[in-house]
């Protein structure tokens, strides 16, 4: 089990992440509700493998 700061390592690396991807599609200046689900979801899954 991570010690608590080794979970907030992890948790900022996942935001930074999410970050990274919200950034990455420059043409888009904002996202729908349904596209952030998305998006996460497709995060989660990729992370659990």
């Amino acid at each position: 089990m991570p010690t608590e700061r080794e979970q907030l390592i992890i948790t900022k690396a996942a935001v930074f992440d999410l970050i990274e991807i919200f950034e990455s599609n420059s043409e888009k200046d904002s996202y729908t509700v349904e596209e952030i689900k998305t998006i996460l979801k497709a995060y989660l899954k990729e992370v659990a493998k």
